[in-house]
């Protein structure tokens, strides 16, 4: 999983958890896997019930496993289990609440209180619920408005990588992180994966005018202006990042550059440290339109100037536009 593929797998699991009551446990297993042939060879030592889910993860990486064991104990769930001889091992090595399952030799092999709980489950407990991870549908109670997501304690409207931020931080207060850092532990371990890159992206930033478009171009308002006196403010949430690139395609000025994909230990370090300057601008206002602009000996914005030296009253190069039939006259009489 590289800053290309990565996906965004949790959202519909956490939906679900937020217009569902919330399970005992979540089983995690390789869709590669029968479950049905699986839980007969667990036999009774699983314990499965009513209260539990379970979830099957098609082509996961350790790092997504990760990614989705901590939102969903960040959520409220009080424990995951990861059916796998090493499927999972990042996320068990890595959070206290999650319990690696081997049954790679014909065998259960539990441990710690997870193996004492199962042993004391009620032999007709009911059915768990049996889950897709790629399946999962919007419930139709968050669907038609009947439960909402303003008291989930993650924010669904962000990106995957900003909830496992969020995620990791929340299970660090609770002591429930077995590193002491949550940049020691956002970074993959070698062994298990290759995700140790994340999406986000190191901006860099050199000539802005504070024009704005960058801005409006990010889709995932990884950007934000501000603007206090006669100085503007560049600022960069990296966490919000994913890495689509359009503030740097679209930049007039091209004032914007891209530094490469972020490390999963940057990353974090960012997160704690919260939005990044990425320019500060001096402005003048335009005494025309009141627009911001970088010009400061000119008293009108570049529009503005347009219109004004034209004198038809639009804020585009004529000239260019001129440019531009006269290539798409050639282009069609060719044809």
């Amino acid at each position: 999983m590289n800053a290309e593929n990565m996906r965004d797998l949790s959202r519909p699991l956490l939906r679900l958890l937020a217009a569902s009551d919330l399970p005992q446990r979540i089983v995690f297993y390789e869709v590669g896997q029968d479950f049905a042939a699986l839980q007969s060879q667990l036999g009774l030592g699983l314990g499965l019930g009513r209260t539990d889910w379970v979830v099957g993860c098609k082509d996961v990486s350790e790092a997504e496993l990760l990614s989705l064991c901590a939102q969903v104990l960040a959520a409220g769930v009080p424990a995951v289990w990861v059916v796998g001889a090493t499927f999972g091992r990042v996320a068990a090595d890595t959070l206290l609440d999650v319990t690696l399952i081997d049954v790679s030799f014909g065998g259960t092999n539990l441990t710690g209180e997870a193996g004492k709980k199962s042993a004391k489950r009620r032999l007709f407990a009911g059915k768990p619920k049996v889950l897709q991870l790629d399946q999962i549908e919007l419930p139709r109670r968050l669907l038609l408005g009947l439960v909402s997501t303003k008291d989930f304690p993650l924010d669904l409207r962000v990106g995957e990588e900003k909830r496992f931020l969020e995620a990791l931080a929340l299970l660090q207060k609770r002591g429930r992180v077995v590193d002491q850092g949550v940049a020691e532990i956002a970074v993959p371990k070698p062994a298990a994966t290759t995700a140790s890159v994340a999406m986000a992206r190191d901006l860099q930033v050199s000539g802005c005018v504070a024009c704005g478009i960058c801005v409006k171009a990010c889709p995932h308002h990884a950007l934000t202006l501000e603007v206090e006196g006669d100085t503007a403010g560049l600022f960069f949430e990296s966490s919000s990042c994913q890495g689509d690139l359009r503030c740097v395609a679209i930049c007039p000025q091209k004032a914007i550059t891209d530094g490469g994909a972020l490390t999963w230990t940057e990353l974090s370090r960012r997160h704690e440290e919260g939005t990044a300057l990425l320019a500060e601008v001096p402005i003048a206002r335009c005494k025309r339109c009141a627009a911001t602009h970088a010009d400061l000996d000119q008293v009108h914005c570049p529009s503005c100037r347009m219109r004004v030296q034209q004198g038809y009253g639009v804020s585009v190069d004529i000239e260019q536009l001129k440019k531009q039939a006269e290539a798409q006259r050639q282009y069609w009489s060719k044809r």
